[in-house]
Parts: structure tokens; sequence; C-alpha cells
């Protein structure tokens, strides 16, 4: 009850030292909210609040066939914060569950043209990281670092043979 109060009622809302937000106006984008007191319209003004700190998101295991034909199982960790959250609400439509999609395909990508000993280097990381900074910094989200959390070679077993 006191959320329906705070979101359409409340003349105004507070946030926290580690929020941040946007206000709309009748659905159209008025103005970025910050952390304290902030004034609204009861009934014509709709708030999207979201934690701006650091955080995480891990990314599932990735499959991939390196050029000294290894086969590899690859899972990451990035940390991150959103450090403009007006491009993080409204020009992406669930911008962490993109980054993790397009964390995804970048790791895919970058070590299926790498051998199995350039894989294991910290420099891929940092090269992963290059990669995916500036896709991330379009969705409103700033990278701190990528860490692989799993990291192995594996077998590929036929089960099935005609």
């Amino acid at each position: 009850m006191f959320k329906v109060w705070e979101q359409h009622l409340s003349p105004f809302i507070v946030l926290s030292e580690y929020e941040e937000g946007v206000l709309l106006r009748l659905g159209m984008y008025k103005k970025n909210l910050v952390k304290g007191i902030n004034i609204k319209v009861p009934l014509l003004d709709y708030v999207m609040v979201t934690t701006v700190t650091k955080d995480t998101y891990h990314v599932v295991n990735v499959n991939v066939t390196t050029t000294d034909s290894k086969s590899i199982c690859v899972g990451a960790i990035v940390e991150f914060d959103i450090c403009d959250i007006k491009k993080y609400f409204l020009d992406v439509n669930e911008a962490q569950s993109n980054a993790h999609d397009i964390t995804r395909g970048i790791i895919a990508d970058y070590l299926s043209d790498c051998e199995w000993e350039e894989v294991k280097k910290k420099t891929t990381l940092t090269q992963i990281k290059n990669k995916l900074k500036p896709q991330l910094a379009d969705m409103g989200m700033n990278i701190h670092q990528v860490m692989f959390g799993d990291i192995t070679q594996t077998r590929v077993f036929t089960v099935f043979k005609d």
C-alpha cells in the first residue's frame, strides 16, 4: 500500500545515497533524479529508480572451440556500475539482461580466435573488457573488471553414431 502511495500519490520521492532515477511526466522523459528529496506531480509523474553503485553479473558458461581445436568452457563475472541513468532506463530495454547477452557474444567471438594458451592469459581478459566497454557505455553502464569464474577444457563425446 505504501508503494502505491509513494509511486502515484506522493508529491515527492526520497532516493538513498546509492540510488538514481528518472522522472517521466505523462510517459515522457522530464529529468534525472538524484539522492535526496525529489519533487514530482502526483498522478502525472512516474519514477524509475535503481541502485547505481558497483554490482556484478555472472555470465552463463560459453562453449567455444579455439584455433588449436581445443573445446573449452568459460564462465565470466563482470563488475560494473551505472554511469548514465537515462540511457540505462530509456535507451535500452532491460540493460542488464542485454549486457549479459552481449558479453557472452563478445567472449565467444574473441576466444574462438585464440589458442588455448592465450585464453589463460590475463591479457585476454583485458582485450574482452576493451571490446565490451563501448557496448556497455551505450547502455549507461561502466565496466570495471571482467573475470573468468570458470575456465576448463572440455571433451566432446558422440553418443549416437550412424
